[in-house]
Parts: structure tokens; sequence; C-alpha cells
């Protein structure tokens, strides 16, 4: 099995519309260790590999990426056994943090990546990408502070 894990992200090159780096306060990211592909090491502090944003499907062209956390700590991340396949997070409707949140299940697995700006963070929410099936990409508002308290939900220890 596979964990997510939270890293400070350096370099997000991706042939996908969009730019990754920018978006997250400090380009913190939280990433999901079962789409990393090629894992090297840069030093002893950080890492590079290539990640898949969908690894389901064969047309997806994996990301390039370089990260602040080295690659025993990934490794770590990609033997974990979790107490679950699944977790259930508070969704915002539409993106609308007026609404009331919608507890969702998703597998693990299915999670790609998750963010928070600047001003996601006075909100108390953050952004989550997973897909249910292959090309099947879907972008949400989590009603969670930070990337941590998606972390523990995942782990709880």
């Amino acid at each position: 099995m596979a964990s997510v894990f939270v890293t400070q992200i350096t370099t997000w090159n991706t042939k996908k519309s969009g730019k990754r780096l920018d978006v997250s306060y400090q380009d913190y990211y939280l990433l999901n260790s079962n789409r990393i592909i090629e894992l090297r090491a840069i030093d002893d502090d950080s890492s590079k590999f290539y990640y898949a944003n969908d690894p389901d499907d064969a047309r997806d062209s994996p990301d390039y990426i370089e990260c602040n956390s080295n690659t025993t700590t990934i490794e770590a991340y990609r033997n974990l056994v979790l107490p679950s396949k699944f977790i259930t997070l508070p969704i915002f409707p539409g993106f609308d943090i007026t609404e009331t949140p919608i507890d969702t299940e998703i597998e693990i697995v299915d999670i790609a990546y998750a963010w928070a700006s600047y001003k996601d963070l006075l909100d108390a929410v953050c952004h989550l990408v997973y897909y249910r099936k292959a090309w099947e990409r879907v972008e949400c508002l989590v009603d969670l502070e930070d990337l941590d308290a998606i972390m523990e939900l995942v782990n709880p220890e």
C-alpha cells in the first residue's frame, strides 16, 4: 500500500495546462506516494521523480518533480500499511464555502495531490485532486484547515 505525504516542491514540470507551482502557499503539496516513478536522490535532503497524475491510464504523461523530501522518507510512505483503504472528507459542493460540506468517501489510492493557497489557509480549507476512474479527474475544496489535517485522517496514529 502507499500513503500521502506533505513536501515542499522546488520544481514541477508538466505538459498539462496550468501551472502547479505558484498556486500553493510556499509550494507545499500533499502527494500520493503510489504515483511516484523512478525515485532518485538529488542530495541527502531532496529527491526527484516522475509523478503520474492518473497512473491507471496509459495516456497520462507523468510530470517531473523535485522536492525537499529525501528518498528514505518517501520510501517509508510508499511502504506504509494504512488502517483503512478509504478516507471520508468534508467537501464543499461547487467550491462554495458558504454551503454545508458533504462527507465524501474517497479511496486513498485515488488521491493525486492537494494544496492550500494563502487565502485557503485563512479560510481553513484545502484543494484536493483525485481520480475516480481513468481520466475522471475531480478537483474539490475540502473543509480542513491544512494539508496535515488530511494526512491525519489518512493515517491516524
